[in-house]
């Protein structure tokens, strides 16, 4: 009933990274051997760069807040996606933004806009068109570089102006690689090249120039360590121009080092993460009108693509209302991964936006946070909390040492001390470094990688950290996405193909019960984790076991270990159930599913091509329970029968 590849198709990201954002420091990993100039003059640039930067930087971490008097901004021919229900205003806490007019409800599509550049990830350049970036199994290849994949020659021919410079760069760029694996450079390396390449044939005065031009940089206020990544990535497109001296950097605009700064700062600062419908990472995106939008970590809408539209347009984007947002009110969306703590939070936006949030759900106390938090010692006798004792530190992404550990943590309600709070510290440290370990795994050795899962999470449940807590989450997920990997592998004794499908259910029903702990009903991520629960459950049960009656409608995070409540160990076995039931539990998923994409992909698209998808599994849910309940009949009639 569901494929076990369109399941792994759906996983997110392969890195503990944000769907939503390109790091600096990633985004030139991949070429830094083989991006040193030639000439002496371009190799001066990396100098530039941090003169330039020492000389303008203020010392201050800007703070990013809505609140503060706004004031509409003309923007006359720009941002012609706009619809005139939205309008661009300023403010002295968040600078511009995009605020509504006319209420939005969840679901609805407050704009669609196309982005400016665009370009595939290096592993999905041979299986995805570079013109519309949607999937193909019979893409032409471009004869000349042999990089650039297409659908038809209608693709071709619409990408060739752009294509065509970037072709013989490719080929220049392989030339000089030491070695196969960095013959093809970056996203962030080949967006900047289609950036300047399309820069060449606007003029300055032009619509796309002047919104290109007018998005954010940081240049007056980059951290000093931004310097070296900048300065990577600056030598990096330059070799990939062919450049050799700065006249020739002037073709492109660039006159100074300060233009330099400006333009790698723009690209970190609002490139965005080209996705499936599925949400899996695909390349980078520029989009200037997507870019005016200001972050929190209590998102009102989000940026998808669902890819509802004719092959030519896409890829588009569809900024969509997750919540109700009155007239007045600003559009707000999430650049970081939301489900992460307030220290990793505000730490990456130091890093890669450079500002500090404070958001309705940054400035929440610890003990209020479900992802940094544990029930009072006392509960359930107490319904308080306690906060877990991570790191202080805002710029740590890594919760303490022992010795680094608040000793002293009480309940917020009964002021109950949390014992072992040093012990606490040390475990969530090391299931940090685990994390990070499995996530660095999960490609060449995936079975180590499940295993550290394995092996950690009985720790963190043992220890009471809730579904919704870090990092408890981040591993339930892994193990998820690494268990419908092997699900693909599955072994010719029915029983253990069964007993490996069971146990990925519960794990996507553990993902579920985590999400729905911190993030609003409505969230793409969230709706995804429903559909996934949801397929899972359908999948054909290679050797079922009958069902039991009762299954509850919602997900429990089964991954506790046995108790020696007898009840409790009989609902764990229990837990999924087969036959009639277990479908009758994807149903309610599906249906559960269904109504969160048609809000998270907006309710125009009908949830998108994954609510599409979603949709039909239902009607195939429907089918096969009503054989179910026939055969039940029959069986019925039979007995009744014989008596």
């Amino acid at each position: 009933m569901s494929s076990f590849a369109d399941l792994r198709a759906q996983r997110q990201s392969k890195t503990p990274k944000s769907y939503a954002s390109i790091p600096a420091a990633t985004a030139t990993s991949e070429s830094q051997s083989t991006v040193q100039p030639s000439s002496a003059d371009v190799e001066a640039v990396g100098a530039s760069i941090t003169d330039t930067q020492n000389k303008t930087r203020d010392g201050l971490i800007p703070t990013v807040s809505s609140s503060g008097v706004s004031r509409v901004v003309d923007k006359g021919e720009l941002y012609a996606c706009l619809p005139p229900t939205l309008e661009l205003r300023t403010n002295s806490g968040s600078g511009r933004g995009v605020y509504v007019t006319k209420g939005l409800a969840p679901g609805e599509i407050a704009f669609v806009a196309r982005p400016h550049v665009h370009v595939l990830s290096t592993r999905n350049l041979a299986s995805y068109c570079s013109a519309c970036a949607l999937p193909g199994e019979s893409l032409r290849r471009c004869t000349t570089c042999k990089v650039a994949h297409y659908c038809d020659a209608d693709c071709q021919n619409r990408d060739w102006s752009l294509h065509k410079k970037e072709c013989q760069a490719l080929l220049r760029w392989a030339s000089a690689a030491p070695n196969a694996e960095v013959a093809v450079p970056a996203e962030p390396i080949r967006a900047l090249g289609r950036w300047l390449w399309a820069k060449q044939k606007h003029s300055p005065t032009t619509t796309w120039a002047r919104e290109m031009d007018g998005m954010q940089s940081h240049r007056s206020s980059l951290p000093a360590e931004a310097a070296e990544g900048h300065t990577h990535l600056a030598h990096a497109v330059v070799r990939y121009l062919g450049l050799n001296t700065p006249p020739q950097l002037a073709e492109y605009g660039i006159k100074n080092a300060a233009d330099v700064v400006d333009l790698i700062s723009r690209f970190t600062t609002n490139a965005l993460t080209l996705t499936s419908p599925a949400l899996t990472p695909l390349g980078v995106v520029i989009s200037p009108a997507v870019a005016l939008l200001n972050h929190s970590c209590s998102p009102n809408a989000v940026v998808v693509f669902p890819r509802t539209a004719e092959r030519k347009a896409e890829p588009l984007m569809h900024v969509v209302a997750i919540r109700p947002i009155a007239p007045g009110e600003e559009i707000l969306t999430a650049y970081i991964d939301t489900t992460l703590p307030r220290t990793q939070r505000q730490a990456t936006l130091r890093a890669t936006y450079n500002f500090d949030c404070t958001c309705s759900t940054c400035i929440l106390p610890p003990s209020s946070d479900p992802r940094a938090s544990r029930p009072c010692p006392r509960a359930p006798a107490c319904s308080g909390s306690c906060a877990l004792p991570f790191s202080p530190d805002t710029s740590s992404q890594k919760p303490p040492t022992e010795d680094e550990a608040e000793v002293d943590i009480r309940c917020d309600k009964c002021d109950t001390s949390l014992p072992d709070a040093p012990a606490l510290a040390d475990l969530l440290r090391v299931a940090q470094e685990g994390l990070d370990k499995a996530y660095s795994l999960q490609l060449s050795n995936p079975s180590h990688a499940l295993k550290l899962c394995n092996n950690l999470l009985p720790l963190l449940v043992s220890s009471a950290c809730p579904p919704a807590s870090h990092p408890r989450l981040s591993l339930t997920r892994l193990r998820q996405g690494l268990m419908i990997d092997r699900l693909a592998e599955s072994p010719d004794d029915a029983d253990e193909a069964q007993s490996r499908l069971d146990e990925c259910v519960r794990a996507a029903a553990a993902s579920v019960d985590g999400l729905c702990g911190v993030l609003t009903p409505g969230h793409p991520v969230r709706a995804l984790a429903w559909a996934e629960y949801g397929k899972l459950l359908a999948v054909d049960e290679p050797a079922p076991k009958g069902f039991v009656d009762g299954v509850p409608s919602a997900p429990k995070a089964l991954t506790e270990p046995p108790t020696s409540d007898a009840a409790e160990e009989k609902e764990l076995v229990a837990f999924p159930p087969s036959g009639a039931a277990r479908l009758r539990l994807a149903r309610e998923a599906l249906v559960r599913a269904r109504d969160e994409l048609l809000c998270a992909f907006g309710v125009r698209n009908e949830g998108g091509e994954v609510g599409k998808e979603v949709r039909e599994s239902l009607v195939a849910v429907e089918r096969e329970l009503d054989v179910w309940i026939r055969r039940g009949t029959l069986a019925r009639e039979d007995v009744a029968g014989k008596r």
